[in-house]
């Protein structure tokens, strides 16, 4: 199996600098419910280096079908590539009338590709050119390597597709389950989750996560193992201590998330009910000196 360092389509927190923590954990004999999928990266790193688990992906965001764009997707990169390729475009520079035409040019006969990372690759207006706005995009970055087909990505994980309190109550019932779960951080600024829910109604599912929510999801997990993705500013662990979570340990690693102006991230990922790990969860990624805290 593949093993595959970032997620194949642009996504925004698909954790790929936590990707080598989990390939460090036996997961074997376990039921592993990733609770909040996104990009599916995290259940893909845990099924390629835990191979005998059974690995379930919580597709929300219908990632799956950004997936299934991805061969006309890499098309439309392709040609855009080497119709702008002449024009030396320069990355965070206005895009130029003569670079906008051709955009309009090859964009026209091309259908069936993902708008999201067509998006990023003019700093997130390509549609708003498409459809005549006047504004003056940017040229971030084309990528000049194919969008690999990814046909084996999410090879033998199990896809499902629901609200985080009804996957969280149709598993926690099994055996040897554990649950990962990496929601819209509290207490921090939620913009880039903004999006509509997977029905196409105006709910805002992600930008809505709030204290309540977490308090829930905290709540329905109770003594079952988990791994929980929080920012620093969210200060999770106070509710832990509130809500009589038996244990908990958390490693902290700083993200840069800056693209001109470097800007980091403190992201925390706990651990909890540790005091209760069964044997099917081996690992040692607490019990080193990354090891922040422990309770």
């Amino acid at each position: 199996m593949k093993r595959y360092t970032t997620a194949p389509l642009k996504f925004i927190g698909q954790k790929r600098n936590w990707r080598s923590k989990f390939e460090r954990i036996n997961f074997s004999g376990s039921v592993v419910v990733d609770v909040f999928g996104g990009s599916g990266l995290i259940s893909h790193a845990i099924k390629a280096s835990s191979p005998r688990a059974r690995v379930i992906w919580n597709d929300f965001d219908n990632y799956a079908s950004r997936l299934s764009k991805i061969v006309a997707t890499e098309a439309l990169r392709a040609d855009l590539y080497e119709a702008l390729k002449p024009t030396k475009p320069i990355q965070d520079a206005n895009i130029t009338d003569e670079q906008k035409a051709i955009i309009y040019a090859v964009t026209a006969w091309h259908t069936g590709y993902d708008e999201y990372t067509a998006q990023s690759w003019f700093n997130h207006q390509l549609l708003c050119l498409r459809k005549g706005d006047a504004s003056i995009p940017r040229y971030y970055r084309l990528r000049s390597t194919p969008y690999p087909e990814c046909s084996d990505y999410l090879k033998g994980v199990e896809r499902e597709q629901m609200d985080f309190r009804e996957i969280i109550s149709k598993y926690k019932g099994l055996p040897n389950v554990v649950f990962i779960c990496d929601p819209p951080y509290i207490f921090t600024v939620q913009s880039t989750y903004s999006k509509k829910g997977m029905d196409g109604s105006e709910h805002d599912f992600h930008s809505s996560f709030g204290l309540k929510d977490t308090i829930e999801m905290i709540n329905m997990i109770g003594d079952k193992p988990a791994y929980i993705f929080a920012s620093e500013k969210s200060e999770i662990h106070v509710l832990f201590d509130l809500l009589g979570v038996s244990s908990y340990s958390d490693i902290t690693k700083s993200i840069n998330i800056g693209t001109g102006n470097p800007s980091m991230l403190v992201e925390k990922l706990y651990y909890i009910n540790g005091a209760k790990r069964s044997p099917h969860i081996q690992h040692s990624l607490f019990d080193n000196p990354e090891r922040s805290a422990a309770r």
